[in-house]
């Protein structure tokens, strides 16, 4: 009788031990799923605030077109059009050289010649500091007639992008220069 009471015994140590391995391969299941759960909430954390940067500059780091006149032809179209730009509220610096420009309109090339003229470095570090941008080419924003209407759209280096529409007036007879 005796050993049948060690039996019992060693069946509940047995059981006891048993169990105790469930508990520690479930608690290292559970640390390795925190730490993959872990890595993965760091990597997304990572991703948004990257992405939120992104949108940031996208929405701030744009210019805004403060005036725009044409130069008038000898043909009496409007042949170069200069945009008076600066950076907008809120922007830091925007690089000018970094600009590129696309028009839309009825006649005019989306991707017209375009000369950035302005400071020496081409960047505007305040909303004081003014630039101007050139559109003009042959078959770019060349020959705009009276009361033709272009649309002017402005992206900044870091993806910003700025719409200025052109509108010329119904008469150039006469005229050298005209607001637009």
């Amino acid at each position: 009788m005796i050993s049948e009471g060690r039996g019992r015994t060693d069946d509940r140590a047995q059981v006891g031990v048993e169990t105790l391995v469930v508990f520690i391969a479930a608690v290292l299941v559970a640390a390795i799923a925190a730490s993959l759960l872990l890595n993965t909430a760091m990597a997304l954390q990572s991703q948004a605030v990257d992405t939120g940067e992104e949108s940031l500059d996208q929405i701030t780091e744009r210019v805004q077109v403060v005036s725009a006149f044409g130069e008038v032809g000898d043909d009496g179209t409007v042949e170069t059009v200069s945009l008076r730009v600066r950076t907008a509220p809120g922007a830091d610096s925007v690089d000018l050289s970094a600009l590129s420009v696309q028009t839309v309109g009825d006649g005019v090339d989306p991707a017209p010649s375009v000369e950035v003229v302005g400071s020496d470095e081409q960047v505007l570090t305040e909303g004081s500091d003014l630039g101007y941008v050139r559109v003009y080419g042959d078959s770019g924003i060349d020959g705009l007639s009276p009361s033709d209407e272009v649309t002017v759209r402005l992206t900044t280096g870091a993806g910003a992008t700025t719409t200025y529409v052109l509108t010329v007036p119904d008469t150039l007879v006469g005229k050298s220069v005209v607001e637009l």
